[in-house]
């Protein structure tokens, strides 16, 4: 049969619905239900599990009775336990939505990787030398002002281009509404720097433009303005009169 790299069969079922895509508050909430991203996350990584084992595209998940069926999930017990934690010594398998309830991990970029809460990457947070606007010593949230423990949690994300703390559903939903290209800290507008991080601790930054640059959002703007004159008396001997307009 036919065997495509893992690259290639994530690039097929994701790359091209990502500019389409955006975060269900389920998913991120650990609701049942799952929404639009569920389908494609779960895909990706039934597929990644069945080419890591050299299954290709004919491995694992879709076939029945295949060993992604039979797995039981460690948290509710049943059977169809189609996700793995990614560290190699970790035997667990779980639902999409029972992790999440359980806060295990899951990025969106890459291999679509997840893993489970004991194994879930952790930010090392270090000092940063001050500057481009960062305030170190800030304990808010520079996204929606509220204040926050300066301390990287399950909740809370640390950026290591200005040391700065945000709450994980700031950055999320600002992802979402920014896109990749536009995603930027917040706090001293780093774009590289900050995008691998919040990628790396599971946040979902979408393959879009920003929503703001969506068509017609700056059509007054665009359109040409209609230049009249607005004195009391117009004098302009034109037949236009008060809309002639010489450059």
């Amino acid at each position: 049969g036919l065997h495509l790299g893992p690259a290639v069969i994530l690039s097929f079922f994701f790359f091209r619905h990502l500019l389409l895509l955006r975060v269900d508050p389920e998913l991120r909430h650990g609701a049942p239900g799952g929404g639009h991203l569920c389908p494609l996350l779960l895909t990706a990584l039934q597929f990644r599990a069945g080419a890591e084992r050299g299954e290709g595209v004919r491995g694992g998940g879709h076939q029945e009775g295949g060993r992604e069926v039979r797995l039981k999930c460690v948290y509710c017990r049943k059977k169809g336990a189609t996700v793995g934690c990614a560290e190699q010594r970790c035997k667990k398998s779980y639902h999409l939505n029972c992790g999440k309830k359980h806060c295990s991990l899951f990025q969106f970029f890459d291999q679509f990787k997840s893993f489970c809460k004991e194994h879930r990457p952790v930010q090392v947070v270090r000092k940063v030398e001050a500057g481009r606007n960062s305030s170190n010593s800030c304990s808010t949230c520079t996204i929606c002002q509220d204040r926050l423990v300066r301390k990287a949690t399950l909740k809370t994300l640390w950026s290591p281009c200005c040391s700065s703390f945000f709450h994980r559903d700031c950055v999320q939903t600002m992802a979402v509404s920014a896109g990749k290209e536009h995603l930027r800290c917040p706090n001293c507008n780093d774009t590289e720097q900050f995008l691998k991080e919040m990628r790396e601790v599971g946040v979902y930054v979408p393959e879009q433009d920003a929503s703001w640059e969506g068509k017609g959002n700056f059509e007054e703007l665009d359109r040409e303005r209609v230049l009249v004159c607005h004195a009391k008396l117009c004098f302009c001997p034109q037949t236009e009169g008060r809309a002639f307009h010489s450059d």
